[in-house]
């Protein structure tokens, strides 16, 4: 039996039809590349008075990767499931194959999948409709119909130079696969992916407070400063939006650390530490949530706790300056009431600062259900007064003073006014907070609509107060008027906000879809891979200069380019365009590639290789598999709960798709938003939101690109932005061709015949697109 050190294949074929001239020829050759890194196997290998049921048993999990050489026979036995070495054998190979790819679509990492195992679908004899299973169509597969090897004269198996030209690149894809098994069995594998792929995230959330950050300077080493930094830092825009793994932590965190001299004091306020479901439940007792659906609608109860909850947690950071010796002693004076009242209201919980912001909120909500009953019973009875005199009522300035008292808001509005300095205000950890509560609602299938309407009025409450306290007068409070703001909020929330929102103008130019450009991210990577070597590049270069120079200097053994065929037409780019045409162009997933890379390539060195461009192609595919699931799917299907079965309905279609068709598709799907506010979509509006997430793009041609501006055929929403949606006329989009995103193509098993590579961008279409989106 094979040894589990070294990875094992497997060469399954039908007897019945087999040219075993051929067959030895491919095996010779897969023998000839292996140095002894690989076994293969054929059933011929077994000797007499062996078990012939433990050596196709083999296949359970010691097999490390199978040849399928197909043939009409070999269908023919599939079909008609002919018990014997050919069905059995092909039950368990597509069953484990099936069984990783579950694995690959669940987001598992390369490193922890178990049973790691490559199929190779090779066409021997026939045609793909005679010999190719159904089940197993859709994958790519080599051609070697055209191979056909006879004996020389010491008895080897021979083809000539010319056939050997031809079909010998096509087998080495094997080889390359069984390297890169072979690698990925080895205890080197696994210790250096534990220690790249922390490296390589140092920071990516970073905790700028702590001291370590100052002695390695990673504020300056790691940190790029994007147009998104420079707008929230001048305070043009204070709402910044973006997907999981853009950046929006790292940018509020480092604001905060490198303006912290401009402030009285930071308010960080960390969404995921309220606690949603407590406050449904409050809402969920029934005189309170009929009464804040009429006459106290839900949105005016969370504007008033949000405000009462700023307030409070202003006052919080004036007690804690009064600790650290930092207000004069009339401030300090002036504070005293506030001091007592904080020690009241935080008595219960003052068990640290994870509790304390929820339970402050919590306080805040529950003075809203108070404040509730005490405008209903301080209204006159008579049907003429009662709602007038509850409307009267029903006002922030009173609420202020009902929650806190007239003697903690006297003396909170009197120290505010000796502040010479403003409070800066940021919230973070939306993603998690809504997430997690979503998740729950969709498990519980009940009320899922109404719960998401009120995480959405949650945050659409806050948005507004926001926008009031940046946009309109001071009013009673004074921090309306002495605080800046960083609010981080989830790209697909705000959708749901915007959706849901008839004022969407103000809006406008206060908040920021957080994008990199493509050079950002080749600066994130740059300064990744310098921390990483601890080496150093020219200043004076290009971005794409220093990348190639830290990989030169440091990082030998990955290529800088990277070269192949693609529907017969040749190709070569740099390897980071190549990655970057399967990401959504955020950080996270540049690094994920690159650490599976840096891994992979460091492994192949210590064992005296070099990391191929079939090895490169084949690594990025795998982890393609953890970029659906865990940067796209994961991150969607709380707003739309059938994400999943949506992109499903693309599987096996065109990558490049016209109007009709894609039509066709989308009719026949019903996007089903955990919200529901908005009717049915229509068409256009259903590729509009596909468009949006990244799924879909836009195959431009020259008179799209003169009439809107663009630099590229290939029109993405994280490249060319809202372009391509913004002049759309009476037509709608019945004349454009659409693009599926690359990175679903060997996840969705897309019909790529006949296209030209899709996203095949240069450093100059980069310089190009940054000039103009960030001038």
């Amino acid at each position: 039996m094979p040894s589990s050190k070294r990875p094992v294949c497997f060469i399954s074929y039908s007897h019945e039809d087999i040219d075993r001239e051929t067959l030895h020829y491919i095996k010779m050759v897969l023998e000839r590349q292996s140095d002894n890194g690989y076994k293969i196997f054929l059933d011929e290998d077994l000797q007499y008075g062996e078990n012939i049921i433990d050596f196709i048993a083999m296949l359970e999990k010691d097999v490390d990767a199978v040849l399928l050489l197909l043939t009409p026979s070999y269908k023919r036995k599939i079909i008609e499931r002919i018990d014997g070495g050919v069905y059995n054998e092909y039950k368990i190979i597509v069953n484990r194959y099936q069984a990783l790819e579950e694995q690959k679509k669940n987001g598992k990492k390369t490193g922890e999948i178990s049973g790691y195992f490559a199929l190779f679908p090779i066409l021997f004899s026939g045609t793909n409709k005679i010999s190719i299973p159904d089940d197993i169509s859709h994958l790519k597969y080599i051609d070697l119909t055209g191979l056909r090897a006879t004996k020389n004269r010491r008895g080897n198996p021979f083809v000539p130079a010319i056939i050997e030209r031809k079909y010998v690149p096509e087998i080495l894809k094997v080889v390359s696969t069984l390297k890169v098994i072979g690698v990925l069995k080895s205890k080197t594998f696994d210790d250096l992916y534990d220690s790249y792929y922390p490296r390589l995230f140092v920071e990516l959330k970073a905790d700028w407070d702590n001291p370590r950050d100052n002695t390695q300077n990673y504020i300056e080493t790691l940190f790029v400063k994007t147009y998104a930094y420079k707008k929230i830092k001048s305070q043009a825009i204070y709402f910044l939006i973006g997907r999981k793994g853009s950046g929006k932590t790292t940018i509020r965190d480092l604001f905060a650390f490198k303006m912290r001299d401009n402030y009285v004091y930071h308010l960080s306020i960390i969404a995921n530490e309220f606690k949603l479901e407590a406050l449904y439940n409050l809402f969920e007792v029934s005189r309170t949530k009929a009464e804040t659906t009429s006459v106290f609608p839900r949105l005016d109860c969370f504007s008033f706790a949000w405000d009462a909850f700023l307030t409070l947690c202003a006052m919080d950071a004036l007690v804690k300056i009064r600790k650290s010796h930092a207000l004069t002693p009339h401030q300090k004076r002036l504070v005293a009431p506030i001091v007592s009242f904080i020690n009241e209201v935080s008595f219960t919980w003052s068990v640290g600062h994870f509790l304390e912001s929820n339970a402050y909120f919590i306080y805040c909500f529950n003075k809203v259900i108070e404040f509730i009953d005490d405008c209903i019973n301080g209204a006159r009875p008579k049907e003429e007064f009662f709602y007038s005199d509850v409307q009267a009522r029903f006002s922030h300035s009173r609420f202020l003073e009902f929650a806190f008292g007239i003697q903690n808001i006297t003396a909170y509005n009197d120290i505010m006014k000796t502040l010479k300095k403003p409070f800066l205000i940021s919230f973070d950890g939306f993603d998690s907070a809504f997430d997690n509560f979503r998740r729950d609602s969709i498990q519980r299938r009940a009320d899922i609509k109404d719960r998401a309407m009120f995480e959405i009025e949650w945050l659409r409450s806050l948005v507004q107060l926001v926008l009031n306290m940046k946009q309109g007068p001071a009013h009673e409070n004074p921090l309306h008027a002495q605080s800046d703001f960083c609010i981080t909020v989830p790209h697909e929330r705000f959708m749901e906000v915007t959706s849901t929102e008839r004022d969407t103008y103000r809006y406008q130019n206060r908040f920021l879809a957080l994008k990199w450009s493509g050079i950002e991210l080749a600066i994130l990577l740059r300064k990744r891979l310098e921390e990483l070597a601890q080496c150093s590049t020219d200043g004076n270069k290009l971005p794409e200069e220093r990348l190639n120079q830290v990989i030169k200097q440091a990082f030998k053994h990955i290529p800088i380019e990277i070269a192949f065929y693609f529907n017969d037409k040749y190709y070569q780019m740099p390897l980071f365009m190549y990655v970057l045409r399967h990401t959504f162009w955020r950080p996270r997933e540049i690094l994920l590639y690159y650490a599976q890379i840096l891994s992979l390539a460091q492994a192949l060195k210590k064992k005296g290789e070099l990391i191929d461009t079939e090895v490169l192609r084949r690594t990025i595919k795998d982890t393609t598999r953890v970029i659906i699931k865990t940067e796209f799917i994961n991150e969607f299907e709380t707003s739309v709960i059938n994400i999943e079965e949506i992109i499903g309905a693309f599987s096996r279609k065109k990558q490049v798709i016209n109007y009709q068709n894609i039509s066709s598709i989308l009719s026949q799907l019903n996007f089903q938003f955990a919200y529901d506010t908005l009717p049915e979509l229509n068409i256009d509006q259903k590729i509009e939101f596909l468009y949006r997430i990244g799924f879909l793009g836009v195959m431009a041609d020259k008179e799209m690109i003169n009439r809107l501006g663009l630099l590229t055929n290939h029109a993405f929403y994280f490249n060319e932005d809202e372009a391509v949606l913004n002049t759309v006329g009476s037509e709608g989009y019945t004349k454009y061709y659409f693009i599926i995103h690359p990175v679903f193509s060997e996840y969705l098993a897309l019909d790529t015949s006949g296209n030209d590579l899709i996203m095949h961008y240069t450093w100059e279409y980069l310089h190009k697109m940054e000039a103009i989106l960030f001038s």
